[in-house]
């Protein structure tokens, strides 16, 4: 940091004529320039279908386990069940897919907030930002909200679940109550929590941001982040140690933290509002920002690109690490068959690990999802060419229906035709693909077609409204 704070002000004067240049009239609006920012990263598609197909693979191997399709295991020789337990942990990394995600969000949201505070262009308009929110994320998932409730979990349409209800149409639905009726719904509570706080949030941070050179603002705008992480790593920590305990009332009254806590935190299902995990995505956003608006910025790129190959791998053995000690880590908080001699160095030491996976798990997995991101923004045409496939491309497209409608169709898969192969005596290898091709036959398709009648149509309306009150 403070070699490319020194970097750039050796070139104040440079820097200051180009800022000029950037900001003539022709420069397009924020929101403009923001949709053309978005098309030209392609392999921004290919990522959000990656976070996707990890959910979905997540929850396939996590179903076919619990319910008998796949059973667990076994083997007497060491070397053996270590591998086992390494396939395994990788065959369910997928449930760190979420954080992914939120990074894409913060990325993708925070771009022209910090165009603006790093080169002075015109600050995006409030009312737009929210209602291409609100017309992005409400005909979807109101229209699947409504459709699970009733083909699903008819009892939230009873009169007494419409507190329920309503929670879930405000988006202050738990973890707790998203597993009653359709589990992936607690993370969009935090997406879009995360959507109106982020005006509020740039807001605070532009006067302290928009002054100085650009590399002053770049220093500035990363302690502001540094300072985001810390909430959101300190706000766990109080929510998951203390806010039910008297350890901080003579600071904070107990029925004072009992109120906040659900708005700081969550309730005691949650895990926080991964204000660390945008963060790091809304860091990625300021790099990725200078690189492609600064006229000095040549060299960062010229050496991102050259060291992409490097942080992509280093994000995929992280990923794989975490993996590896998550899996070990539910085993022995589930009990479930212990697979954990490649971790058994760590036995004596489990009771203190596990109590404290769920402070840093978020923070550790948006470094690593972090690393592979940053990369592919510079990576070499063969390797983002992967991500930039026309067919993931599409898959992230749909993501948003796919995400949320393939929990409850497995569910439907597991409670009727799992079981009738299951009673048939079926091969568990042919339970298991047959529920694959239920996932690729019938749920992929459902989604497409509700992103092409609800989604679409949802957003070109909100466009159409959102042109209506400008003119």
């Amino acid at each position: 940091m403070n070699k490319l704070e020194t970097f750039v002000r050796d070139q104040d004067t440079a820097i200051d004529q180009k800022i000029q240049t950037f900001n003539q009239p022709e420069t397009p609006l924020p929101e403009e320039s923001k949709t053309k920012t978005k098309s030209q990263i392609l392999v921004l598609d290919g990522i959000r279908a990656v976070a996707c197909l990890a959910v979905l693979s997540w929850h396939v191997n996590f179903l076919a386990r619990n319910y008998g399709i796949w059973p667990p295991l076994h083997s007497s020789n060491h070397l053996i069940d270590i591998l086992i337990f390494l396939g395994e942990s990788l065959a369910y990394f997928g449930e760190s897919g979420v954080i992914l995600f939120f990074l894409l969000s913060s990325f993708l949201l925070f771009l022209p907030y910090a165009k603006s505070m790093l080169f002075d262009t015109p600050w995006p308009g409030l009312r737009r930002f929210y209602l291409r929110r609100f017309f992005r994320i409400l005909p979807g998932f109101c229209v699947a909200l409504f459709l699970i409730a009733l083909f699903f979990h008819p009892e939230f349409l009873h009169r007494s679940h419409w507190h329920d209800l309503w929670l879930f149409l405000t988006f202050r639905m738990d973890n707790a109550l998203s597993q009653q009726l359709n589990g992936p719904f607690w993370t969009l509570a935090i997406e879009f929590q995360f959507y109106l706080l982020l005006p509020i949030i740039a807001w605070l941070f532009r006067p302290i941001v928009r002054h100085g050179s650009v590399g002053q603002r770049m220093v500035k705008l990363t302690l502001c982040l540094l300072a985001m992480v810390a909430w959101g790593l300190l706000t766990r920590y109080w929510g998951l140690f203390l806010a039910d305990t008297p350890k901080l009332d003579f600071l904070i009254p107990h029925p004072v933290s009992v109120a906040i806590k659900p708005f700081i935190f969550g309730d005691t299902s949650d895990t926080g509002k991964f204000f660390e995990v945008f963060a790091i995505g809304m860091l990625i956003c300021m790099v990725y920002t200078y690189t492609q608006n600064s006229p000095l910025s040549e060299p960062w790129s010229a050496k991102l690109r050259r060291f992409s190959p490097l942080i992509f791998t280093i994000g995929l053995v992280l990923l794989c690490l975490l993996s590896f000690l998550h899996f070990y880590f539910s085993n022995a908080i589930f009990s479930l068959p212990n697979y954990n001699l490649a971790f058994s160095v760590l036995n004596p030491y489990n009771s203190r690990i596990i109590s404290r996976w769920p402070l840093w798990q978020g923070m550790a997995y948006a470094i690593s999802y972090g690393l592979c991101f940053w990369a592919l923004l510079y990576s070499p045409p063969k390797l983002k060419g992967l991500f930039e496939w026309s067919g993931l491309r599409w898959i992230g497209l749909i993501s948003f229906s796919l995400y949320m409608w393939h929990y409850p169709l497995l569910l439907l898969f597991i409670n009727d035709t799992a079981r009738n192969l299951q009673q048939h005596g079926w091969n568990h290898l042919v339970q298991y693909g047959a529920f694959w091709c239920w996932t690729l036959v019938v749920i992929v398709p459902i989604s497409a077609m509700l992103y092409r009648w609800v989604e679409q149509p949802g957003m070109r309306l909100g466009e159409r409204f959102i042109r209506k009150l400008e003119r």
